[in-house]
């Protein structure tokens, strides 16, 4: 349970890093 959770978490912090890349590279494109 334990494992799972750390593993969810690491997911969650791996998703919003691709966000907030996402979001800096259409900022980039759209200037």
């Amino acid at each position: 349970m334990n494992i799972s959770t750390q593993t969810h978490r690491r997911t969650r912090i791996q998703q919003k890093k691709h966000e907030l890349i996402q979001k800096a590279a259409l900022e980039v494109l759209s200037t």
